[in-house]
C-alpha cells in the first residue's frame, strides 16, 4: 500500500470538492469510532487541533478519516487514476504492475462483500485494499510538481535524455490554488522543523526539497497489542517490520526530478526511506556525488564517514562548490 502518501489524494479531493477550508480543523484525539470500530491515528495521544496545512506536516491519520466520510469513496478513487493509480505505466521493464485502486463494484467483485464506510477509511490514508507500484508513487508526485500529466518513459544514456526533454504533457484538470497548496505542504514536511522529514533536508538553499513520508503497515495491530504499547520496528521479526516509503521532488521551486522509495520492512519512512530519497536527489541535482554542505551540519561527519567507505570516485568531503548539473 501507498500508505500516508495516498493522503495527498485525499487532501486534493477534499479541496477540489471544497467540503474543507484550509484553516478548517478536526480535532485528532488518537481514534475515531466508526460503526463500533475504533481506526487509530499513528500517534496513539492525538494531535489535537488539525488543519490541512498540520495533517500533511505531521500526517495524521484521523484528519483524513473526516475527510474520507465527506468526500466518499467514489471521488477519492476518480482522483486517485487521474494521478496515476491503477494504471499500467508500459515501460520495457518487469514488474510493472496496475495495482489496485478499490471501488464499491471492486470490492463486490472480488470479495463477495459490500463496501463498508471503514474501507472508504482505510482508502483514504492508502490502507486496505490500496495497492500500488513504486513508479506509481514518482508518477504522481511528478503530476503534482508539474501540473502535467507527466508520463514515465525509460531512456538509456545521456544523449537519450537529452532528446526526450522536448516531450510535452497536457495540462491537469485541478486547480492551481489546489495544486500550490498540496507543493507548499510538501515543502514544510522536508524544511519545517515539525515536518517527518526534516532531517532529510538539503541545506543548499539552492536546491531545497519536497516530499511526503510514508510508512506501510505489514500486519494489523489489535487492540490488545495497542494496551500494551507498541513495540519498536527493530524490536520486531523482519517480515513484521512496516515498509518505509518516501516520495518527492526538487528543487521544490523549479521541480527537475521527481523519486519515490519503498524500503521493505525498513520501517519509519523518514529514516529509512527519506535519506536515500534525498541522496539521490541530490546526485542528480549535482551531477555527481553530492558534497557534505549540502547537509545538515549535525550529520556532516556520518555523511563523510559512509561515503569514504563506499570508496565513492568523485567523493570530494571539502568541496563547497561543486559542478552542477543544468540539464533539464
Amino acid at each position: 500500500p501507498p500508505a500516508s502518501t495516498f493522503k495527498m489524494i485525499t487532501a486534493i479531493a477534499a479541496l477540489e470538492d471544497r467540503v474543507i477550508s484550509l484553516d478548517g480543523t478536526v480535532r485528532c484525539n488518537g481514534f475515531l469510532e466508526v460503526e463500533g470500530r475504533k481506526f487509530h491515528c499513528w500517534n496513539q495521544a492525538g494531535h489535537r487541533n488539525v488543519d490541512m496545512k498540520k495533517s500533511l506536516q505531521a500526517s495524521c491519520d484521523v484528519y483524513y478519516y473526516h475527510l474520507a466520510r465527506l468526500v466518499g469513496i467514489d471521488r477519492i478513487a476518480q482522483v486517485a487514476r487521474q494521478f496515476g493509480f491503477g494504471t499500467r505505466h508500459e515501460l520495457p521493464l518487469h514488474g510493472i504492475a496496475e495495482g489496485t485502486v478499490p471501488s464499491r463494484p471492486w470490492k463486490l467483485q472480488n470479495t463477495g462483500e459490500i463496501w463498508r464506510p471503514g474501507d472508504t477509511l482505510n482508502t483514504a490514508i492508502g490502507q486496505g485494499y490500496v495497492e500500488c507500484s513504486t513508479l506509481q508513487l514518482a508518477v504522481m508526485i511528478a503530476r503534482i510538481a508539474s501540473s502535467r500529466t507527466v508520463r514515465p518513459r525509460l531512456v538509456l544514456g545521456r544523449r537519450a535524455a537529452r532528446t526526450g526533454t522536448g516531450r510535452t504533457f497536457e495540462p491537469m484538470t485541478f486547480s492551481e490554488d489546489t495544486m500550490n497548496v498540496m507543493r507548499d505542504a510538501m515543502h514544510q514536511v522536508v524544511n519545517s522543523k515539525q515536518g517527518t522529514a526534516f532531517t532529510s533536508r538539503c541545506i543548499d538553499e539552492r536546491f531545497p526539497i519536497a516530499g511526503k513520508t510514508g510508512t506501510s503497515q505489514t500486519h494489523s495491530i489489535s487492540e490488545a497489542d495497542r494496551s500494551e504499547g507498541s513495540q519498536d520496528d527493530e524490536d520486531l521479526p523482519l517480515w513484521q517490520r512496516d515498509h518505509a516509503l518516501f516520495c518527492g521532488y526538487a528543487p521544490s521551486d523549479r521541480p527537475k526530478f521527481a523519486v519515490a522509495v519503498v524500503v521493505e520492512h525498513g520501517g519509519s519512512g523518514s529514516r529509512a526511506a527519506a535519506p536515500i530519497a534525498r541522496d539521490m536527489l541530490l546526485r542528480a541535482l549535482y551531477g555527481r556525488t553530492p558534497p557534505p554542505s549540502a547537509y545538515p551540519e549535525d550529520t556532516r561527519d556520518e555523511v563523510i564517514q559512509e561515503f569514504r567507505e563506499l570508496d565513492i570516485r568523485d567523493f570530494a568531503p571539502y568541496d563547497n562548490a561543486p559542478k552542477l548539473n543544468t540539464r533539464a
